[in-house]
């Protein structure tokens, strides 16, 4: 919840604030240049200022503070303006580095209380199960009550003819609920875990009996349109508007690094798995993605001790880590690295980058987000990426990447492709250094079969990168074999157009910032910060920053509200080919082993409602063996590019043209792009024939031709 001033000066938390928070106007920002000190939950505040404007210039003030103590560098920047809100963590640790710890206790313990008298009832409709056309009548009467009779009369019809055709009723065996519309950052939420079409923790984990109770509760109270942050509240669950996923918390007050198998090597602490020696492990430590397929024996479970996540990730324990860390080090690298068996995590630096099992935990959550499908945070070669490309072409890029990624799976995933790509990449000549280093990578995972095997996700990606650094990606030759072997040649150059246009707008971003007076290390650090948002960046350093958090307190904060940057969030979702408009989204239909949810919101027309029977229509006639004549009749098209949104269009034009149902012609009267295909039509003839709704059409047909 938003509290004021006056609400932290009740409890005696105002007075001991800065001068210029206490003094701020409506119209300004406090802005403050702090440093996480974790173990406290509290901050180490440089010093702070106030700004009529919040914006990129902020990050020239960050490379002039001087006398910053080293434990305590890098800085961030934060701001707060005139009201604060309870839930975000980082004005929980600024309220605690200027206030008595118990006096905050009591504040935010009434706060929790306070969000927690709220009426949070489920709507009786907010999920439907069918089993019959009464049920469906029920729930259609809420979200479309005035178009009711027109609904109901195509559904029935649809549901008569898969009865003939297919031996099987479209209520009960193959629809069976519908909910409301959700909508997040990334599209539709799915209640089935199904494929969604639309009209323009996680759940993975091992869960409780009394887990799963608590997140099917949070499920109906979210179809009821309960706020987010209130159904955290009563249940623990939280649905991230980011990537439409479920997580709740788990205590991490209990885990511990395990000291039985450290061995001090060059002044740092080295893991040396049971049965294994320093001598045997020291090539691991040049080239960590041999810990996978080398015969070496490092296991999590041996480095981290915690209460309950291994209950929930049984295969986490087995994960291969390479830890070594200690009070000084050259290096700083720590990370996870995902591939088809699982990854590998890496903790190789020094108390200089934080305390070694806050790190560990950020990188389990990456492992965590990996497995449930999560928005993802970054690695080594997602962050110079994202530092390349700058803030604003990161998801559409993404998206090209993932559609490549899918190509790369069905046409190179092969033992000879993999040869031909070394032959390819070996006669190429890199144009900058960053291609250089790209190629000696790509160069020394395909030269093993099994690396080749487990890390084509990491090839694809770098392939990418290097036609992207080549700049000339039209004369590349790793394009034009890429082209060679996808039956739609243009597709990927379209890909590669799409990503190069992002490159170059990165260049443009770089060079507006370095003309607008920004220092080179200025721009830096913002295109840094950009790749810092990440939205899985972001959620695992949270949990980081909340791990001495009070455990009452623990479902009570935003899960990625732990920092307040300038720096806009961004979300990276792995799988997603298609930047979605969500204002768009009317309706859906998900699909999973042929059953379907529909989902809907509130409209005053029929057709967000006839819209996706659609889809269900056209699957019928796929399985009734008509899809290669619908997708010769999409082909010839040259105006579409979406066969489902396509065949849709038809069979709405095919209703209009069919029903003369008063409501029906007045929603779809202005609807230009419904134009009739005689094909389509005469499939849709077929698959209605011989049903009591087909003689009403010849009788409806008779009476407009004698008219």
């Amino acid at each position: 919840m938003r509290v004021t001033k006056q609400e932290l000066n009740n409890f005696g938390l105002f007075e001991k604030l800065p001068e210029e928070l206490k003094n701020l106007s409506d119209k300004d920002f406090f802005v403050f240049y702090y440093h996480v000190i974790e173990e406290r939950a509290q901050l180490y505040i440089h010093d702070y200022e106030v700004v009529k404007e919040v914006n990129l210039s902020l990050y020239r003030q960050l490379a002039k503070k001087t006398g910053v103590p080293k434990e305590f560098y890098p800085l961030n920047i934060g701001f707060f303006s005139n009201t604060f809100e309870t839930r975000d963590g980082i004005f929980y640790q600024f309220l605690r580095t200027y206030n008595d710890a118990d006096r905050v206790k009591a504040f935010y313990s009434n706060a929790v209380e306070q969000d927690k008298i709220v009426d949070v009832n489920v709507s009786t409709n907010s999920i439907a199960n069918i089993y019959t056309s009464d049920d469906f009548r029920r729930s259609i009467s809420y979200f479309c009550n005035g178009r009711l009779q027109t609904i109901m009369q195509v559904y029935d019809m649809v549901n008569d003819s898969m009865k003939n055709r297919l031996s099987r009723t479209l209520y009960g065996d193959a629809l069976k609920k519908v909910v409301n519309l959700v909508i997040y950052d990334g599209g539709v939420l799915p209640e089935m875990g199904g494929t969604l079409r639309f009209m323009v923790i996680g759940e993975n984990a091992k869960l409780t009996p009394e887990q799963q109770e608590r997140l099917l509760e949070a499920k109906n109270l979210i179809r009821s349109m309960i706020p987010v942050d209130k159904v955290y509240s009563v249940t623990g669950w939280a649905l991230s508007q980011n990537d439409g996923k479920w997580r709740t918390n788990i205590a991490d007050n209990e885990a511990n690094i395990l000291t039985a198998n450290m061995y001090p090597y060059q002044g740092k602490n080295l893991y040396v798995p049971t049965g294994q020696n320093i001598e045997a492990i020291l090539p691991i430590l040049q080239n960590p993605a041999r810990s996978i397929s080398s015969g070496y024996k490092g296991r999590l479970i041996e480095v981290f001790s915690h209460p309950t996540l291994f209950n929930y990730y049984p295969r986490l324990a087995l994960m291969p880590i390479v830890y070594w860390y200690g009070e000084q080090s050259a290096e700083q690298n720590f990370y996870f690295a995902p591939d088809e068996r699982g990854g590998y995590i890496v903790i190789n630096g020094s108390v200089q980058s934080g305390d070694s099992l806050s790190i560990l935990l950020h990188e389990i959550q990456h492992y965590v987000q990996h497995q449930e499908g999560f928005a993802t945070g970054g690695n080594l070669f997602l962050a110079r990426f994202v530092a390349s490309v700058g803030s604003n072409a990161v998801r559409k890029i993404f998206s090209c990447i993932n559609r490549m990624e899918r190509y790369f799976r069905e046409y190179l995933y092969s033992d000879e492709s993999r040869l031909e790509l070394i032959n390819v990449i070996s006669g190429e000549n890199p144009k900058s250094q960053s291609a250089k280093q790209l190629k000696k990578e790509m160069l020394e995972i395909l030269s093993n079969i099994d690396e080749y095997k487990f890390k084509y996700k990491t090839i694809n990606f770098y392939l990418v990168l290097y036609v992207s650094e080549q700049e000339d990606f039209s004369t590349n030759e790793v394009l034009t074999y890429l082209e060679s072997k996808v039956p739609d040649q243009d597709v990927i150059y379209e890909l590669f157009e799409n990503i190069s246009e992002g490159y170059k707008e990165s260049k443009k971003y770089r060079e507006r910032l370095l003309n607008e007076g920004y220092r080179e290390s200025d721009v830096s650090s913002i295109l840094f910060k950009g790749y810092e948002n990440l939205y899985g960046e972001m959620e695992s350093r949270s949990v980081q920053a909340s791990r001495f958090v009070e455990s009452e307190f623990k479902n009570y904060f935003y899960l990625t509200k732990w920092e307040n940057t300038p720096i806009q969030q961004l979300t990276v979702i792995d799988g997603v080919e298609e930047i979605i408009d969500c204002k768009n989204i009317k309706a859906a239909v998900e699909t999973k082993d042929g059953e379907y949810v529909l989902h809907f919101k509130k409209d005053t027309t029929c057709v967000p409602y006839l819209h996706e029977l659609g889809h269900i229509v056209h699957d019928c006639l796929d399985k009734l063996g008509y899809k290669n004549e619908i997708k010769k009749q999409f082909d010839d098209d040259l105006y579409s590019d979406d066969l489902n949104e396509w065949f849709v269009d038809r069979f709405m034009a095919y209703l209009k043209a069919k029903l003369p149902d008063a409501s029906l012609q007045k929603d779809l009267r202005l609807d230009l792009k419904l134009t009739e295909n005689a094909k389509i039509s005469k499939m849709l003839d077929e698959f209605f024939a011989e049903t009591e709704y087909s003689s009403r059409f010849r009788f409806l047909q008779t009476i407009l031709s004698i008219e």
